[in-house]
């Protein structure tokens, strides 16, 4: 893990107002802190294959195929981004398979 992964990662969700035991929770998965830190540099809406394919390329320093790919987006789908959703760190919409960096609190 690098800093600027971290420190993105903790920037985005000190923003969103998160509980600190929630802070801990979603911080605590490097692929869920490798997501924020590509969102947050890229600031906008991304289909979730595009970020499955940044996160695995960083996770395998490169070397990479379409059948890591589907794993990496498939958990991103059924784990992280569903849980970063509730947290109101993400928009993430299941239905177009696009995730966006949210960038105020979740009003709740």
């Amino acid at each position: 893990m690098t800093p600027s992964i971290q420190e993105n990662g903790r920037t985005r969700v000190n923003r969103a107002g998160v509980s600190e035991s929630d802070r801990h929770r979603l911080l605590a998965n490097e692929r869920r802190r490798i997501a924020l830190d590509v969102l947050e540099l890229g600031g906008e809406a991304v289909d979730i294959e595009e970020l499955a394919r940044e996160i695995a390329t960083l996770e395998t320093a490169g070397d990479v195929d379409e059948s890591i790919i589907d794993h990496v987006a498939l958990s991103l789908h059924h784990v992280h981004l569903p849980m970063m959703d509730d947290l109101g760190v993400v928009d993430y919409d299941a239905t177009l398979g696009r995730v966006e960096p949210r960038r105020y609190p979740r009003d709740t």
